[in-house]
């Protein structure tokens, strides 16, 4: 007995199901692939800010208050902040500051936080106006970055000292904010904002 062939419309039925499944399976696995990758966008922001905020918590430890200014402009978006670190010493009975800057810069263009470590050959005469003796006319921004300049944060749409005094002065703890933002694919862009808080050494502790 000869069997019947599949008719003309069976195999366009059979074709139109097969077509509406495999869309359905790869709108699926586009869609998996875009939240795969916001989960993975969400964590590296994230990550930066921490790595970001562990590394400026150690500069500033090894600080005091006299030795950290800061200053921002609004037009163009730019946070600078300058810190001198403590020098060991056994024979000084009062702190002694060594001789070099750590300067940590933003600027909104860039979308970049840098940590640039300047010393003395670096610096020249403006180390003659450290901050601890001119806090008030110290003027972070000015300071180079140079080619050993360290990234620590890409994407960075803002970053800022959040302070009831006006700069170079400073409430203690120092609060600071990050605000991360990198843009997706078809998608809303992934953001990530914390704020952290620091206590700061005085002179006299």
């Amino acid at each position: 007995m000869r069997r019947r062939g599949a008719s003309l419309l069976e195999i366009l039925v059979a074709v139109g199901l097969t077509l509406i499944v495999g869309s359905l399976v790869s709108q699926l696995f586009i869609a998996t692939l875009r939240s795969s990758e916001r989960v993975d966008t969400q964590i590296l922001l994230e990550q930066s800010a921490i790595f970001a905020f562990g590394r400026l918590g150690r500069d500033l430890n090894a600080t005091s208050t006299a030795g950290f200014v800061w200053k921002r402009t609004v037009n163009p978006p730019l946070l600078a902040i300058a810190i001198q670190p403590l020098a060991p010493t056994l024979s000084e009975p009062r702190l002694a500051y060594s001789r070099q800057l750590v300067n940590y810069s933003w600027s909104g263009d860039s979308g970049k936080l840098l940590r640039t470590v300047l010393n003395e050959t670096e610096l020249g005469s403006i180390l003659d106006t450290s901050i601890p003796q001119r806090r008030g006319s110290f003027n972070p921004i000015t300071l180079p970055t140079t080619n050993t300049s360290q990234v620590l944060a890409s994407n960075v749409v803002d970053f800022q000292v959040i302070s009831a005094a006006p700069e170079p002065n400073f409430s203690n703890p120092l609060e600071v904010q990050i605000h991360l933002r990198k843009e997706i694919r078809g998608k809303r862009p992934a953001d990530y904002q914390a704020t952290q808080r620091f206590f700061i050494r005085t002179p006299s502790s």
